[in-house]
């Protein structure tokens, strides 16, 4: 059976602004304050974050698992208008010091597609590679 992969890479200044966005639409993802540093760890994504109160200064780290990632690089990509398919197994994963965004389509992807119309939702599918 057929497929097709595409992969979109991630530098650290992309995952940067992508978490940053992500996280003014989604204020639960990581708590507000200034974003000083992202780093690219072989399990997870790591962030760092001041946060300011009255006369105290913290920076806090933040472990950013790659599948929580998935939903911020997605919303990074419509809002840059990279093309993405609607349809395939969309996953994340680390590559040296980048993030990879994987999407694989499949016949059995592309035709349950085409069936089901323009249902934008369907952007955010997670789930295994198939082999």
């Amino acid at each position: 059976m057929p497929h097709e992969l595409r992969k979109i890479f991630f530098n650290t200044v992309d995952l940067t602004h992508a978490v940053e966005a992500y996280r003014n639409e989604k204020p639960q993802f990581l708590p507000q304050g200034k974003l000083h540093h992202v780093e690219v760890m072989p399990s997870h994504l790591l962030v760092r974050v001041e946060l300011s109160y009255v006369e105290n200064t913290h920076m806090l780290d933040y472990k950013i698992d790659y599948d929580k990632m998935l939903d911020a690089l997605v919303s990074f990509c419509i809002a840059r208008r990279i093309p993405l398919p609607a349809a395939g197994i969309k996953r994340t994963y680390p590559i040296d010091d980048e993030v990879v965004l994987e999407i694989v389509l499949t016949d059995d992807a592309m035709f349950s597609a085409s069936r089901e119309g323009r249902d934008w939702s369907r952007l955010r599918t997670t789930g295994a590679v198939p082999n």
